[in-house]
C-alpha cells in the first residue's frame, strides 16, 4: 500500500545523528524486507501495479455513437403525439409586461436642493431690482443734465431789445413789500418822499463808487452815473442815450422817456456801483419816490467800452 503524501518521511531524509554506521547483516535485511514498515534508506516500497479487470474494457467498448443517441427525440408538428395536460407557462416578455402602465416614482427635490434653488430664485431678484435702480438713476441723471444744459442755453441766449430794457437798468424788480403802483398812488397822494439827507453819501474807493452824482464819459463809473442822472434828475431819454453807445442792446431814446415818464417827478436815486473786471460792473440803484418808501431794485451788470475817446455803456444784463 502507498503512503500519503502528507507523510513528510516520504519527501525529507530523516535526521539522524553523526554516528558510526552500524553494520547490519543480510539476515536482518530480509526480515526488514519482509516483515514491518520500510526503514531508511527504504521509505517507499515497490507495490505491484494493481491489474484490471477484463471485463471493464469490454463494457467500454460497447458504447458506441454520439450524445444525441443517448436523448430522446421531441414530437414534430407532423407526428401524433398526445397533448401534456398542463398549463402553459407565459413569460413576461418585453411587449406583454405590465410594468410600463404605471407611473413613474417622482423624485422630490430635497431640502438642499430646495434651499438651493430658493437661493438662486432670490439672488436673481435681487440682481433684477439693481438693474432697474440703476436704469432709474441713470434716466433721472440724464434729465438733471438736460434740463441744465437747457437752462444754461436760456441764460447763454441774446435778448432782443425790449422797450422794458432801460427799465431793467433804472427800474428793475422793487425789493419784496415795495412796488411801483403803490410808490406811485403814495406820489398821487401828495406824500413826500424826497431822499432824505445823508442817504446816499458820495464814495470813491478803489473797486466801490456809490452817489447821485452828474457824471460823465471819462470812466466806467462816471458813465453809468450820468446815465442814471439823465434818469431821475434830468428826466430825458435822450440825454440818457448819450451815455450808451450806438450799437449797445439797449432800447432807443424815446423807450428810456416812456419809462422815465412813469416815474414821479421829484424821484431821487443812489447809486452803487462795484467794479467786477475791467470794463464791468455790478450796479444797484436805490429809487426814493415820493412817499418816504425806499426801493432797491435787483442788481444788474453792466459794460462799458472806449469809443472815439469817450468811456460809453455797452450793455446792460441782469445780475
Amino acid at each position: 500500500m502507498l503512503k500519503s503524501y502528507k507523510d513528510l518521511s516520504r519527501w525529507y531524509g530523516a535526521l539522524e545523528p553523526e554516528t558510526a554506521p552500524v553494520h547490519r547483516d543480510e539476515t536482518d535485511a530480509v526480515q526488514l524486507d519482509d516483515d514491518g514498515p520500510a526503514r531508511y534508506p527504504h521509505y517507499i516500497r515497490d507495490e505491484p501495479a494493481p491489474e484490471v479487470p477484463a471485463e471493464l474494457a469490454a463494457q467500454r467498448s460497447e458504447f458506441t455513437g454520439g450524445w444525441s443517441d443517448w436523448v430522446g427525440r421531441a414530437p414534430g408538428p407532423d407526428d401524433d403525439y398526445t397533448p401534456r395536460d398542463a398549463d402553459l407557462v407565459r413569460f413576461p416578455w418585453p411587449d406583454e409586461d405590465d410594468y410600463g402602465h404605471f407611473d413613474e416614482p417622482r423624485r422630490r427635490p430635497s431640502g438642499a436642493l430646495r434651499a438651493q434653488a430658493r437661493a438662486r430664485g432670490s439672488r436673481r431678484t435681487r440682481v433684477f431690482v439693481v438693474l432697474v435702480i440703476a436704469v432709474l438713476l441713470l434716466g433721472a441723471a440724464a434729465a438733471g443734465v438736460l434740463f441744465l444744459l437747457n437752462s444754461a442755453s436760456h441764460r447763454a441766449a441774446p435778448r432782443t431789445p425790449t422797450p422794458a430794457a432801460s427799465v431793467q437798468f433804472t427800474a428793475g424788480s422793487v425789493q419784496a413789500g415795495v412796488s411801483t403802483d403803490s410808490l406811485l398812488s403814495r406820489s398821487q397822494a401828495g406824500v413826500s418822499t424826497h431822499r432824505p439827507n445823508g442817504a446816499c453819501p458820495t464814495e470813491h474807493a478803489a473797486t466801490i463808487v456809490r452817489g447821485a452824482e452828474k457824471g460823465s464819459t471819462a470812466t466806467g463809473p462816471d458813465a453809468i452815473m450820468a446815465f442814471q442822472y439823465a434818469y431821475y434828475v434830468e428826466r430825458s431819454g435822450e440825454r440818457a442815450r448819450q451815455a450808451v453807445a450806438d450799437d449797445a442792446t439797449v432800447s432807443p431814446a424815446a423807450t428810456i422817456q416812456r419809462g422815465i415818464d412813469t416815474i414821479p417827478a421829484g424821484t431821487t436815486h443812489c447809486v452803487r456801483i462795484v467794479t467786477i473786471a475791467d470794463n464791468r460792473y455790478s450796479v444797484e440803484v436805490t429809487e426814493y419816490r415820493p412817499g418816504g418808501v425806499p426801493a432797491t431794485y435787483n442788481k444788474q451788470t453792466v459794460t462799458t467800452a472806449v469809443i472815439d475817446g469817450r468811456t460809453l455803456i455797452t450793455g446792460i444784463a441782469a445780475g
